[in-house]
């Protein structure tokens, strides 16, 4: 094993600290606003994905269980809506 001692400035290492930690916020900032967009399922896919009847989701939707959203004159489901009514029961 052969080692290497490398000579760097201490500006130039600071700049390139500096850098990476640039990088490393902006990558964290893209990740974070990718998973504040959420995930909306539409009532077929609500239905196959908990294997219920659509009277039961209309039930839940009456009764509070399941808040649908609608949007663009669709009825569409929050994912994290869905997961919330999931433990809750």
């Amino acid at each position: 094993m052969v080692t290497q001692s490398v000579i760097i400035a201490a500006d130039e290492l600071r700049t390139l600290i500096k850098e990476e930690v640039i990088n490393a916020l902006a990558q964290l900032e893209f990740n974070t606003q990718q998973n504040q967009t959420p995930k909306f399922y539409s009532r077929k896919e609500v239905i196959t994905m908990l294997k219920i009847s659509p009277n039961t989701l209309t039930n839940w939707a009456k009764n509070d269980t399941l808040k649908p959203h609608y949007i663009g004159g669709r009825c569409l489901y929050k994912e994290e809506d869905i997961d919330s009514a999931m433990i809750k029961m």
